[in-house]
This record gives structure tokens, sequence and C-alpha cells, in this order.
């Protein structure tokens, strides 16, 4: 413990844990930042319908419908697993080096 000019203590070792605190706020607050424009689509061509919004409880059906929506960097798109469509996917949108669709 270090005695300051004023006379008050001062522990090296309580300003470490608020450090902590801060270093881990400062991280959370850009990860939210980072992902906060960012949105998720689901395909299910089995329980899907193109009229849905495209969520996990109301997923899109079609891959049309997928190539005729507009996306932004860092949004994804996910196809349900074990479903197969039989129609092409076109890419009109690009995102960011950081930020792929």
């Amino acid at each position: 413990m270090k005695i300051t000019e004023t006379g008050t203590a001062a522990c090296r070792l309580c300003s470490r844990p608020l450090q902590s605190v801060l270093v881990f706020l400062i991280c959370l607050t850009w990860i939210l930042a980072t992902c906060a424009g960012a949105a998720t689509y689901y395909v299910d061509a089995t329980g899907g319908n193109d009229n849905n919004p495209g969520t996990l409880a109301y997923p899109w059906r079609t891959v049309a419908k997928v190539s005729n929506s507009s996306f932004s960097p860092g949004d994804q798109i996910l196809f349900k697993r074990g479903e197969t469509w039989h129609e092409g996917l076109w890419f009109k949108w690009s995102g960011t080096a950081d930020n792929p669709i």
C-alpha cells in the first residue's frame, strides 16, 4: 500500500479488478455495436413459406425468395440441414471483408 501526498491510501491491487471490468465493458460494447445491424434469415424447403419473414419460427421456402431479397453486410442466410433445393442462387449482394453475407 502506498500513502499519497494527501494522506490517503492507494492500493494497486484494488485498481486491477476495476481495469478488468472496464476492458470487459469496452469489448462487450464493441461486439454489440458490430452485430447490431446483422440479421439472420432461415430457409426450409419443406416447412417454409415465401410469404414468411424468414425467421427461425417462420422460414422462407425457396432459393428464389433468397435471390430476390436484399441483404446487408453481416447478414446470414441459413438453409435447413437435410433439405434439398433444385434452384440456382444469384448473388446480387456483397458484404465487406469484416462482414461477409
